[in-house]
């Protein structure tokens, strides 16, 4: 492991490789893209002279009284935002006076000068949301003690990247502020605290948090800083490549991936661009860093629609800049995501100078099959092309996991475009989501999820409530079976619950076969199967049921007859979407297989 007088030496003969050309540079006019600048052009309309994003006491408390987050999260990212989108300004101004014809240069100073001064004013930079889990018991961000969460790191680095580009036009006393700050609230925690929960975990808060700090170091750090921060940062910072298993996959999800995967590429740009190469985090893991890479395009479903097992959106908006970074680094070919607006402000820049034009169009082929045997996640295809018409994807692995559902054993089925069994994905980020009974929401509790209920029980959380995989094989058939035995609490009553899922390319069938054994002394096993979609479900017959969606439908029927058959809709499943429910109850005397078989064939033309 490298150690500081090593990461010092290394940066004193190297000579850092920005990663935007100097302010004034005709490239700020020439090679930008135009529709990532139309979308900052309007937050520079937007901005005000008079009046910066106000950040109160009373949004900050709205956390520890209601709950809500997102009205202090979006003054505190619009801040920052603004300042990116002010400084873009007012490098194409002096590359070309008047370019834009927006506000005169003496303003546009003015007004990052506002920003700049207002964000140091802040009493911290962490989100209200993050208080609870930096080990703080108050309401309030207390000023004296300086955390850093995952705002606080973005925070560092996007201060860093605007006095790169403007600080020779600045007041020399607000860039003095802006060091000092970076000192007491971001270096100098780093280097001298080790309990922030962060610094040694597997999700994605280790690399986002890491990146930041590493950009700011290297930019603004000097000798007396740089050194002993990055040193510290390769200590920790490969643990979040660790968690992910061998096939790329995060328990996490792709939107998290997003976030945290592409914080890991910044981290590593910034790194190499600084030292030519000589330090990085990829050098030792590059093949499992290009097994994780690939993870879009494995759980990809259509268009902006994913897997989104864990806290993930039905859709995902992938950023475009990881991947023209990763055409660079591994020399694949360029394949860009379509841009879908201003997200994170330490990504504005660099997805302003991200390319529009791939060399391959997006997602131009899919796996057939692909298991993740560290995380149990199977997703398979009728075929590998850039539209397979169906995608089955399941889930184990265990309910103690980052973002983390009681899911075990849940699937989707994706046909023409549509999740006609669906997974019902993360709700709106709340008090409660993190802080609170996360599992009392129907989005992370196994009620939400298309998994049984048994004896009434749902399924639990912690890491020992967790799947086995009994087989797997692939081929004309694809098939996995899972123990889900321990994902129960014991008054369940259940001996034994294996899940088997088997898809047969060939008729376009899914069978799936429930095996539950009760315990010695329990006369019956009362069962309840259940499958969510965001499409209606209709009850055709004792024992069938159809789900129809736009272009597609599914035809399905249980093995047995239910005692009970119904169907929920709930007009507030999850950020106010409706969903509906499939119900159906069994009372089983011994140990039985339940099956549930559908008919997944060629929907084309399809009419509700």
């Amino acid at each position: 492991m490298i150690d500081s007088r090593q990461v010092e030496e290394v940066l004193r003969r190297t000579l850092p490789d920005f990663p935007f050309p100097p302010i004034g540079s005709e490239t700020w006019i020439r090679r930008v893209r135009p529709d990532v600048w139309v979308d900052m052009r309007e937050l520079v309309e937007r901005s005000s002279a008079s009046t910066v994003p106000e950040l109160r006491a009373r949004d900050i408390l709205a956390f520890t009284r209601s709950g809500d987050r997102d009205v202090f999260q979006d003054a505190h990212h619009r801040r920052r935002q603004e300042l990116v989108c002010l400084a873009t300004a007012l490098a194409r101004d002096l590359a070309q006076p008047g370019v834009d014809g927006l506000l005169e240069r003496d303003e546009i100073i003015d007004r990052i000068q506002d920003r700049l001064w207002a964000v140091c004013e802040e009493s911290s930079w962490i989100l209200s949301a993050h208080l609870w889990n930096n080990g703080l018991s108050s309401d309030l961000p207390p000023p004296d003690i300086h955390m850093i969460d995952l705002a606080a790191a973005q925070t560092a680095l996007t201060l860093c990247e605007i006095l790169y580009l403007t600080e020779e036009y600045l007041h020399p006393e607000i860039v003095d502020r802006v060091d000092h700050e970076l000192e007491q609230r971001i270096y100098r925690p780093y280097l001298y605290r080790n309990n922030f929960h962060w610094m040694t975990s597997y999700h994605n808060w280790n690399v986002v948090c890491h990146a930041g700090i590493a950009g700011a170091v290297l930019y603004r750090g000097g000798s007396r800083y740089r050194g002993p921060v990055i040193a510290k940062i390769m200590q920790h910072v490969g643990r979040y490549i660790d968690g992910h298993d061998e096939q790329g996959s995060t328990p996490e999800g792709i939107m998290v991936w997003n976030y945290g995967f592409g914080h890991l590429c910044l981290l590593n740009d910034y790194l190499e661009r600084w030292t030519d190469g000589e330090i990085s985090v990829f050098r030792e893991q590059e093949a499992k860093v290009r097994e994780i890479a690939d993870f879009p395009r494995r759980v990809h479903l259509s268009g902006e629609e994913y897997v989104n097992f864990s806290d993930c959106d039905r859709t995902t908006r992938l950023t475009p800049f990881v991947f023209d970074y990763l055409h660079h680094r591994f020399g694949v070919p360029r394949s860009i995501p379509p841009y879908t607006g201003i997200k994170e402000h330490d990504y504005i820049l660099r997805v302003l100078f991200t390319p529009a034009d791939s060399e391959l169009p997006w997602m131009a082929s899919h796996p057939k099959a692909v298991f993740f045997e560290g995380n149990q996640w199977l997703i398979v295809r009728d075929d590998d092309s850039a539209t397979p018409r169906v995608t089955i994807a399941t889930r184990g692995g265990h309910n103690g996991e980052s973002h983390n559902h009681n899911d075990l054993g849940t699937f989707i089925v994706h046909i023409d475009g549509e999740s006609l069994i669906a997974d019902l994905g993360r709700d709106r980020f709340t008090r409660d989501t993190f802080a609170g009974d996360r599992y009392a929401a129907l989005a992370y509790s196994s009620r939400g999820h298309s998994v049984p209920r048994i004896q009434g029980c749902f399924q639990s959380p912690g890491e020992s409530f967790r799947s086995r995989v009994l087989h797997r094989e692939s081929g004309a058939v694809e098939r996995i079976v899972y123990d889900l035995t321990a994902a129960y609490p014991p008054e369940a009553g259940c001996a034994l619950f294996h899940r088997s899922f088997a898809y047969r390319r060939r008729d376009d069938v899914l069978e799936i076969h429930d095996e539950f054994r009760p315990v010695a002394g329990t006369h019956t096993l009362d069962v309840e199967e259940v499958l969510w979609s965001f499409s209606p479900f209709t009850i055709v017959s004792d024992t069938g049921f159809t789900v129809s969606g736009n272009t597609a439908r599914v035809s399905g029927r249980f093995n047995r007859q239910p005692v009970s058959f119904s169907v929920d809709k709930m007009t507030e499943a999850v950020q106010g979407e409706t969903a509906w429910c499939l119900r159906a109850r069994f009372q089983l005397p011994e140990a039985t297989v339940l099956s549930v078989t559908m008919d997944l064939g060629n929907t084309q033309g399809y009419q509700t």
